[in-house]
């Protein structure tokens, strides 16, 4: 998350699939001015590893991964189903940091819908511990929560 008034949100994909070849999700986001930015879990980080796999452009990752497209509510790409979170976002701003290996394109997206799995729902607030989100980390490691604290904001 960058901001919330308004609610924007970014990732940061390396710009090259192959040297000199833009990633697909670079490509898509670019010629549509639209994405979904789904919330990986434990229950589907092996999906989510696969969609990684360097697929020729136009080949489905939802047909290689067994993941299931969910038609989105205000965008043209579809949402990831078995994520219990997804938002539906319009390219804000790109910003490619760096031509070279090592770079990374800035893609700001300004959210226009939320979708959020009623079942991670307490108490109007999103249970992480229900959620069990994980991170992609560098090469192939991901990672999951360890043990939640929370410390009250003094007033």
């Amino acid at each position: 998350a960058v901001c919330f008034n308004p609610m924007i949100l970014a990732f940061f994909p390396i710009p090259y699939k192959n040297p000199g070849e833009p990633k697909d999700s670079f490509k898509n986001i670019e010629a549509t001015g639209e994405f979904v930015i789904n919330v990986s879990t434990k229950t589907i980080v092996s999906q989510i590893n696969q969609s990684s796999a360097k697929y020729d452009y136009g080949v489905s990752e939802f047909e290689k991964t067994g993941l299931t497209p969910r038609k989105s509510v205000i965008v043209k790409p579809p949402a990831v189903a078995e994520s219990p979170i997804n938002f539906e976002c319009k390219v804000e701003k790109i910003v490619r940091l760096g031509e070279d290996q090592g770079g990374a394109d800035a893609i700001f997206g300004r959210v226009v819908h939320i979708r959020v799995d009623d079942d991670i729902i307490d108490d109007y607030r999103i249970d992480i511990e229900k959620l069990q989100p994980i991170a992609r980390l560098a090469g192939n490691w991901y990672a999951e929560l360890g043990n939640l604290f929370e410390i009250p904001r003094p007033e």
